[in-house]
């Protein structure tokens, strides 16, 4: 049966009734979403609310895939931050879901340094034993600071993670990495954390399986080599 002009008309009224409800919804929430924006790019002048509300919608890396911070949890990061003088957007720090702890990268260690007046030079690195054929025992960072020369090595033994791609893939970067880390830590006096890694992403590391086998003990003894530069450094002779 046909409709009726009636009907028509009651039909058409409530698809226009039905659309004005629905762009009345989409502006409601675009006012709210700019409402939640911020006026300013100074994250600094932003309230704590909306600095953690932004900061939960960042992705931390966890063992079984991003993590997302509860609110809670991105205003302590906010917070240590600020009062740190650095900032949460910048990579200079990170949240440990494990300890509520914040702690300070590379990145914001040399920060740091910098806003406490440390004159940092260029770090040199010293591999252990100096041989590229042998295998890679250590990374030493000799680090030149306004105070004098700060030196840190970092051992394969003590920093390797089995689990991490990084590590087994690219050891020697790894180690330069975590060495000038600590040099810049005990420069500075900042931030004796470490730099995030699989000890804090909730997974013990793969233990690796060891083979003992009967083998010739070899002392090492230091020798001093001058380098190009006519500086002289020590290095391990086996």
């Amino acid at each position: 049966m046909a409709k009726t002009t009636l009907d028509k008309l009651k039909s058409e009224a409530l698809t226009q009734q039905a659309s004005e409800v629905k762009e009345e919804r989409i502006a409601k929430v675009d006012k709210a979403q700019a409402i939640a924006m911020p006026e300013s790019l100074d994250w600094k002048k932003w309230s704590l609310p909306m600095t953690a509300s932004i900061l939960t919608k960042i992705p931390m890396p966890g063992r079984d895939g991003d993590v997302f911070l509860t609110q809670a949890q991105a205003a302590i990061w906010a917070i240590v931050s600020f009062e740190q003088g650095l900032s949460p957007f910048t990579g200079e720090t990170w949240f440990n879901t494990k300890t509520h702890k914040v702690n300070l990268t590379l990145q914001g260690k040399l920060t740091r340094a910098r806003q406490l007046g440390m004159n940092l030079g260029a770090p040199r690195f010293i591999r252990i034993p100096v041989d590229e054929k042998e295998k890679l025992i250590a990374i030493k960072c000799v680090l030149p600071t306004s105070n004098g020369v700060v030196e840190y090595t970092a051992t394969l033994s003590e920093w390797m993670m089995p689990s991490n791609p990084n590590w087994k893939n690219r050891a020697g970067h790894m180690l330069q990495v975590r060495a000038y880390e600590k040099a810049v830590s005990f420069a500075a006096g900042v931030g004796a954390s470490e730099q995030p890694d699989d000890r804090d992403l909730g997974e013990k590391p793969e233990v690796p399986k060891i083979q003992v086998t009967e083998a010739e003990v070899v002392h090492a003894e230091i020798v001093p080599v001058e380098e190009n530069d006519g500086t002289k450094s020590e290095h391990y002779k086996v």
